[in-house]
């Protein structure tokens, strides 16, 4: 038997260079690239994600005082010019959905969805990681190519062109990431956790998830469509930006809802500290609410103006209420603390149920345009727009704010956080309630002057702007003090009930309970 000798490693003095070949420890930069933990790549999403809705936010205010600046409503008179306008006010709309609020919402799901079905990780960790910097660098590329004169309204078309390819990477990388949490929901629960048991966000970013993969290829599919048709800037702000446009129209817009009907339910469910009844009601109504959000097949004016596309975007309304009337229950029985997460369901509700409301009005408007009514249906569309959008960022802010120790190390200022949800309600309210009132108002005024209506929306993005920053900043201020308080346990509002709540040192095995609550939980 041989034996081979092996120099033992040297030892080197502090502050000498590294020798040839010697491997050095990891930087924290490159510790955060190379995560497979869920947690750790859900926070990058979380925080990047705030960041471009806080510079999106602040985009559409720009756009919208231009528009307030407008002499008489003739387009380039304003502050901006008139292709600087149009540029960012197409784009602007794009990178709040897909760079700011799918992701935050994501990013969430990401960091706490593996903690509430019991599981230490989350499914194709390595997927999960790629699928978040393949988002941050689509992300990257999507902003430069629009600040360069580029994407959906661009003047140059190399940018454009590579803008467009951007916006295909964004919901390619969404998509990977939802398959992941997905996946998480479906196979990594314990022994005794059906999915009837898993807590109302897991449930609600299971049935996104399933929305978001059936959803996102139509929007690849014309993405490359249009790409290998080398096209020119124009036709990129016409047929490329009209591809794309369905994705922000109903009922596809309402898919930005689904996880945030989850958040809303859990928040309930933490303020009363205790169970909810008809659970499998609720879970009906999320379920309920993705079927009418897969919108995919109504791409055309022609599929839009059928009896199937009014039935579906009059019915999404249904579960929205049945979601209220469940929070409302749970907090009627029960006494609810005045916690932030309650404030920021609450106007998350209430906005998304303004926009089902916009969204009758554009039914109203295909029965009966040109005879009963004549609404400007881009406006309302816009305006449905900002009030789904409004209301997912409130779910999401709502959620950054009760899962604060996860997403963010440490929980974030409390006494601040519920004053930002009124701040949210009213600066996605005046966002939405421009375009909106202009849609109605276009009905029995096709000259109707603008400016008062870009001046409020231009009001209401700053608001909402303010409140993205204020949690980004809190956030910023609970990383650093990650680990400080020797005292925080894991349940910070005392009377969480499901496992993300749990020290995940005494996690069980197997799940007894009729809902995967902790036996310290009476029902109520």
């Amino acid at each position: 038997m041989a034996l081979t000798e092996t120099a033992p490693p040297a030892i080197e003095e502090p502050g000498a260079t590294p020798a040839a070949g010697t491997r050095t420890a990891p930087t924290a930069v490159e510790r955060v690239i190379a995560a497979v933990d869920h947690v750790t790549i859900g926070r990058v999403m979380v925080g990047v994600s705030l960041l471009v809705s806080l510079a999106s936010l602040l985009v559409l205010a720009v756009t919208n005082l231009d528009t307030a600046t407008l002499d008489g409503g003739v387009p380039g008179t304003g502050i901006l010019g008139e292709a600087v306008a149009i540029r960012l006010a197409a784009n602007a709309p794009i990178a709040l959905l897909l760079c700011g609020v799918l992701p935050l919402l994501l990013g969430l799901a990401m960091v706490v969805v593996p903690r509430q079905v019991g599981s230490p990780t989350i499914a194709f960790p390595r997927l999960a990681g790629l699928a978040t910097w393949t988002w941050v660098l689509a992300t990257g590329i999507f902003v430069v190519c629009v600040a360069a004169d580029g994407s959906y309204g661009g003047a140059k078309t190399d940018l454009a062109r590579l803008g467009n390819i951007a916006v295909g990477g964004l919901v390619l990388s969404l998509a990977a990431g939802a398959v992941c949490v997905a996946v998480t929901v479906l196979s990594l629960r314990p022994v005794g956790m059906g999915l009837a048991d898993v807590p109302y966000f897991a449930f609600s970013m299971l049935v996104a998830a399933t929305l978001w993969v059936l959803t996102f290829p139509a929007v690849i599919a014309h993405v490359a469509f249009i790409h290998i048709q080398r096209p020119t800037a124009t036709d990129l702000a016409t047929t490329g930006l009209d591809g794309i446009s369905w994705l922000m129209r109903q009922p596809s817009v309402y898919i930005a809802l689904l996880p945030a009907l989850g958040i809303v339910l859990d928040a309930a469910a933490v303020a009363v500290a205790g169970r909810q009844r008809f659970r499998g009601a609720a879970q009906g109504m999320i379920g309920m609410a993705g079927l009418f959000s897969f919108g995919a097949w109504a791409q055309t004016d022609t599929a839009r103006n059928t009896l199937v596309w009014v039935a579906v975007c009059a019915a999404i309304a249904l579960p929205l209420l049945g979601v209220l009337g469940a929070v409302g229950d749970t907090l009627r029985r029960n006494r609810p603390r005045l916690i932030s997460p309650v404030g920021f369901a609450l106007v998350s509700l209430l906005l998304a149920l303004l926009g089902a409301a916009v969204g009758l009005l554009s039914v109203i408007d295909t029965f009966g345009h040109g005879q009963l009514v004549g609404f400007g249906t881009a406006e309302l569309a816009r305006g449905q727009l900002f009030f789904v959008l409004g209301a997912a960022l409130a779910a999401g802010l709502g959620g950054a704010h009760m899962w604060g120790r996860l997403s963010f190390g440490s929980q974030l200022p409390e006494g601040p956080a519920k004053g930002l949800a009124p701040l949210v309600l009213l600066g996605a309210g005046l966002l939405a309630l421009g375009p909106v009132v202009l849609g109605l108002i276009l009905a029995n005024d096709a000259s109707t002057d603008p400016a008062p209506f870009g001046a409020i929306s231009a009001v209401g993005a700053l608001l909402a702007a303010l409140a993205v920053l204020a949690t980004l900043g809190g956030g910023l201020r609970a990383r650093r003090e990650e680990g400080r308080d020797p005292d925080a346990t894991f349940d910070t509002w005392e009377g969480g009930g499901t496992l993300e709540w749990a020290d995940p040192d005494g996690w069980p095995t197997a799940v007894e309970s009729p809902y995967p609550l902790l036996p310290a939980v009476e029902e109520a």
